[in-house]
């Protein structure tokens, strides 16, 4: 009568294995963090992205020839 022998993966081949999970574990968190922080700077983009000029009749326009350009300035009255 033969005893039959379970085959175990080896320990190097376990440590291998976990390493990659690992390793893409990590990849997958820092891609995300990356995500978020992509998102947080077009938000403040968006919020300090100069506004087009309102109709707004409190708010006087004024054009300047300065050198050969021109500089728009708003002034809130």
């Amino acid at each position: 009568m033969t005893v039959q022998r379970q085959n175990l993966p080896s320990f190097a081949s376990i440590v291998s294995v976990m390493s990659i999970v690992f390793y893409c574990a990590g990849f997958l968190r820092l891609e995300l963090e990356l995500n978020e922080h992509k998102d947080r700077i077009h938000a403040l983009e968006d919020v300090t992205a100069p506004k087009p000029p309102s109709l707004d009749p409190n708010i006087v326009k004024s054009i300047k020839n300065v050198s050969g350009k021109f500089m728009v300035t708003f002034r809130i009255t």
